[in-house]
C-alpha cells in the first residue's frame, strides 16, 4: 500500500485531472478512483490516531470477576502485655498453599482473607480497633484447623474488648439509672459521683469540667 502521502499526492493528481477532463466516461473512471484514494486516506488516518493515542497502543485491562466472600463472624481472642490474639477455626486450612491466605494490617484494622478452603472464600474484618498496633509487627500464624492472628499492641495495655464500637456498646449497658424516687437534685449527685467513681481519666476531666462550670453558673445566679 502507498504511504500516507503518497496517498494524498495521488488524491490532489487526479482532482487536477479531473478539473480538466472533458469526456464523461473519463471523468467518471477518475471519481470512482477519486473515492477509492479517498477511502484509503480516512482509513490510514484513524490507523495513525489510534496509533499514537493510549488506547491503541496499550490492552484494556479486562475486569477481574467478583469473588464471593462468606464472613467469618466466629471466633475467640485473648491477650498477653505486647499482643492481642485472635483465633479463628477453619477445618483444614493448613493445607491451603500460602498464596491463598492474604492480610493487611493498618494502625486501627485488620483485614484477612482465605481463598479457595474447600470451595469457599472467607474474610475475616476489624475496623476500629480499640487501641492502635503496629502493623508491621502483626501477623497471621498458620496451625492445624485454625489460624491465630497476633496484633502487636503499640503500648502494653489492656483491651477490655476489640473495638471501639464494641467498648461504647459495653459503655451504655453499663451506664446507671437515674433513680426517680430520690429528689432530682440528690439523685443527679448520686449519678454524677458514680460515673466519676467508675470512669476513666477522660471521664473524670469531663464530669469535673461540667460540675465546675454548673457552680459558677449558679454562683452567678444566686447573685
Amino acid at each position: 500500500m502507498e504511504n500516507f502521502q503518497e496517498l494524498k499526492d495521488t488524491r490532489d493528481e487526479i482532482k487536477s485531472l479531473l478539473s480538466s477532463a472533458t469526456q464523461s466516461r473519463v471523468k467518471k473512471l477518475l471519481q470512482g478512483e477519486l473515492a477509492r484514494v479517498e477511502l484509503e486516506i480516512n482509513a490510514e488516518e484513524k490507523r495513525i490516531e489510534n496509533a499514537g493515542s493510549p488506547e491503541g497502543t496499550k490492552k484494556q485491562p479486562s475486569k477481574k470477576p467478583q469473588v464471593s466472600l462468606t464472613k467469618i463472624t466466629s471466633y475467640a481472642w485473648d491477650q498477653s502485655p505486647k499482643f492481642v490474639k485472635i483465633y479463628i477455626t477453619l477445618p483444614e486450612v493448613e493445607t491451603l498453599p500460602e498464596e491463598k491466605i492474604s492480610s493487611k494490617f493498618t494502625g486501627k484494622s485488620l483485614e484477612l482473607r482465605v481463598l479457595g478452603l474447600n470451595g469457599k472464600n472467607y474474610e475475616f474484618q476489624m475496623v476500629h480497633l480499640l487501641h492502635p498496633i503496629i502493623p508491621e509487627s502483626s501477623s497471621v500464624k498458620i496451625k492445624s484447623g485454625k489460624l491465630s492472628i497476633l496484633l502487636k499492641k503499640e503500648k502494653e495495655e489492656n483491651w477490655s474488648c476489640l473495638t471501639v464500637t464494641e467498648n461504647l456498646k459495653n459503655i451504655k449497658q453499663q451506664q446507671p439509672k437515674f433513680d426517680e424516687t430520690k429528689d432530682p437534685g440528690e439523685g443527679i449527685m448520686d449519678l454524677m459521683k458514680k460515673m466519676y467513681d467508675e470512669g476513666d481519666d477522660e471521664m473524670k476531666r469531663t464530669i469535673a469540667k461540667a460540675w465546675t462550670e454548673s457552680r459558677e453558673k449558679q454562683n452567678t445566679m444566686d447573685f
